[in-house]
């Protein structure tokens, strides 16, 4: 679970209360919970009878309960995508928010028309969210704003989250969009995973340049790694660079047919068909190659 470097801020209770932090406290129960800041303005209004504060108190002490979960539990993936883990949270404020709402609108008959509204309060952010997690192009915004607008993210966050874009993408067949994604994430943490899918993902968006540098970097770090030496082979024979081409065959060339490394590299075309038939076309300009020699 990545946490905020807060080394150099003055430590954790630094880091959550912080004005981000905070900030994100409050986006994420105003999200579950749509009526809590309008529940305060109506505290005011209900009549506390001795025989009802006991239950104010338990819903109170239940929702206070969750504050430690709220200012210290840091989610892997960012608050935007992980809310669910603070649904406890949400609903332990529901019911303190419920219970004030009915006391005042019990005790105060002139308020009674509160409840259309409060009803239409909690029913428009939860259809928003329907429609937002049901239409990618404006989930993929939102996702973008996370990024792009302020505050500004801890680096564990925006790895996730551009890791969230790139996958995204490449289920949606957006290449260059995958592409510019996995190369913001090999920039901070280029690990093999990160290399493969930045290789493949710009090699299916044309750049074969950008697809050979990836594999490159990746057969650098691991040099066992059978889809960065099949997919440097590709890039390079797409590209045109036969010294780089070759020298991948050369090792493409020891892998046993049916033997581990293809099968790696098969599996991956299954997931990944256009994959398949770009292997096929670098394969045929290959075979091309040799003829003409």
């Amino acid at each position: 679970m990545p946490r905020p470097r807060s080394g150099a801020r003055g430590g954790v209770l630094t880091v959550a209360f912080s004005s981000q932090r905070l900030l994100d406290v409050a986006n994420v129960i105003l999200l579950l919970s749509p009526l809590a800041l309008a529940a305060v303005g109506w505290l005011s209004s209900v009549r506390r009878e001795p025989a009802r504060r006991n239950e104010a108190w338990l819903l109170l002490g239940l929702a206070l309960s969750f504050v430690p979960s709220l200012l210290f539990v840091y989610v892997t993936q960012g608050p935007f995508r992980d809310w669910d883990a603070f649904a406890g949270a949400g609903v332990a404020t529901s019911l303190l928010v419920g219970w004030i709402l009915c006391e005042t609108l019990r005790d105060c008959e002139r308020m009674s028309w509160l409840a259309v509204p409060a009803a239409l309060a909690v029913i428009t952010p939860t259809l928003a969210q329907l429609l937002v997690h049901n239409l990618p192009e404006a989930g993929m915004r939102r996702t973008r704003a996370f990024l792009d607008e302020p505050p500004v993210r801890t680096q564990a966050y925006r790895i996730a989250t551009l890791d969230l874009i790139g996958l995204r993408s490449m289920r949606l067949h957006q290449w260059t969009d995958a592409a510019e994604a996995y190369r913001e994430v090999v920039a901070a943490a280029p690990s093999p995973r990160a290399l493969e899918f930045w290789g493949v993902s710009s090699a299916l968006a044309g750049n074969h340049r950008d697809a050979e540098q990836a594999f490159q970097q990746l057969t650098a770090r691991d040099s066992s790694n059978a889809m960065g030496w099949v997919g440097l082979w590709m890039s390079a024979t797409l590209l045109g660079d036969t010294l780089e081409a070759g020298r991948a065959r050369a090792i493409v060339a020891t892998y046993a047919p049916d033997g581990p490394e293809d099968r790696a590299i098969q599996e991956r075309v299954s997931r990944l068909p256009e994959l398949g038939v770009l292997l096929q076309a670098a394969t045929v300009r290959d075979r091309e190659r040799l003829r003409a020699r």
